[in-house]
């Protein structure tokens, strides 16, 4: 019980800290358009867009701060919202979204329906390239742990972890795997061990092997223009 407090804690210091960086992004994405105009009218427009966008940030952090609460009826109220949320509009806020789906997940085992629900919304959130892609390492590598440690409870999950490697950056996958690797290669062995027993070994090898010749295409590319200017 312990650890699951302390696991906890640790979840909600990461969740902090990726709720600052999605919004300061947003807001600072959003000034470099707003503050660019002397123009009074394009001026109130402007305001209006940051107003809208201070007020979309509020209502993602209620959602995302009941997702997390201890009211089962709050959470599953804001989870069946994320489920009608359009992905275009919440993309800049996917490391804080999972982080808050990994903390609650993790809590909720005990309960199949409940947990039904969370696993839904992330299979939802892991078949869109363009929201995993704006994962960064240290939450992919937190979910994807998560998740393997409770790969036998839902076959849905096997399938979330394949859509994830598939559709997150390339340097993402790789470098979260490296790093779970060195926390502890049994995960990766249980990863790989529950998709042979679903028959889904080939295609996650094929997942992985396809992030690698990307990384290293891009590694290749590098080295080539290295090579062209230092012969000139």
């Amino acid at each position: 019980m312990q650890n699951n407090k302390t696991n906890k804690k640790n979840y909600t210091d990461l969740l902090k800290e990726e709720r600052n960086l999605d919004f300061t992004n947003e807001l600072r994405n959003n000034d470099t358009m707003i503050n660019f105009s002397n123009n009074n009218k394009i001026d109130n427009i402007n305001f209006n867009r940051k107003n809208y966008i201070n007020n979309k940030i509020t209502a993602l952090e209620n959602i995302l701060d009941n997702i997390i609460d201890t009211d089962q009826n709050k959470s599953e109220d804001a989870f069946n919202k994320l489920l009608e949320l359009d992905l275009s509009s919440i993309i800049n806020y996917s490391n804080s979204i999972m982080s808050s789906i990994s903390i609650q997940l993790l809590d909720v085992l005990h309960r199949p329906l409940y947990c039904e629900l969370i696993l839904k919304v992330l299979l939802r959130f892991s078949k869109n390239k363009e929201f995993m892609n704006q994962l960064r390492k240290e939450t992919f590598e937190s979910v994807t742990i998560d998740l393997v440690n409770i790969l036998k409870h839902n076959d849905l999950v096997s399938e979330i972890l394949i859509n994830m490697c598939i559709n997150c950056n390339c340097l993402t996958v790789l470098n979260g795997y490296l790093s779970i690797l060195n926390i502890d290669s049994n995960i990766i062995l249980k990863l790989i061990w529950k998709h042979s027993k679903k028959n889904s070994t080939e295609r996650m090898y094929i997942a992985i092997l396809w992030k690698i010749k990307l990384h290293l295409k891009y590694v290749l590319c590098i080295l080539e223009k290295c090579v062209i200017f230092l012969e000139n």
